[in-house]
């Protein structure tokens, strides 16, 4: 950084000479003499300190903020549950059908054996009875037909 020289003369001259090459009917800036105003740099520091103040507020608010979302975050719900547990309950309700499919089938081939043992004795019991009724009506051939008279 080079040195400055505030000598307020200097400054005029180049005030002059800027103002002497802008057209007078224009309405753009002309610059004042910055000794003439007493020195601002308590107000904008101040100011500064202010927004330093309100950043730092900010940043405490949004870090408790976080927090607080972090440690609800972090506590169990029943909706972190509802994935596995519905997975839970499609694989069991698919165990639960393929073995009730499972017993049915067993139950039904064990009554078709139980059928067909009924249906067998059934047909040599008919069998039986339809060889006694032929056998009597053999005996009852051999007699007269007139003793029934």
């Amino acid at each position: 950084m080079r040195p400055q020289i505030c000598k307020s003369s200097l400054v005029w001259r180049q005030i002059r000479k800027q103002s002497t090459h802008l057209p007078k009917s224009t309405t753009q800036y002309v610059p004042q003499d910055p000794l003439q105003y007493p020195s601002q740099r308590h107000i904008i520091q101040s100011r500064i300190d202010q927004i330093n103040d309100q950043i730092k507020q900010q940043e405490l608010k949004s870090l408790e903020k976080k927090k607080e979302q972090q440690k609800e975050d972090s506590k169990v719900r029943i909706s972190h549950f509802s994935r596995p547990l519905l997975n839970t309950f499609l694989l069991a309700s698919l165990v639960y059908f393929g073995l009730q499919y499972l017993w049915w089938d067993l139950e039904r081939d064990k009554i078709i054996q139980e059928n067909e043992i009924l249906v067998s004795k059934l047909e040599r019991d008919i069998q039986q009875l339809i060889d006694e009724h032929l056998d009597l009506q053999r005996k009852d051939s051999k007699k007269s037909w007139y003793r029934f008279w």
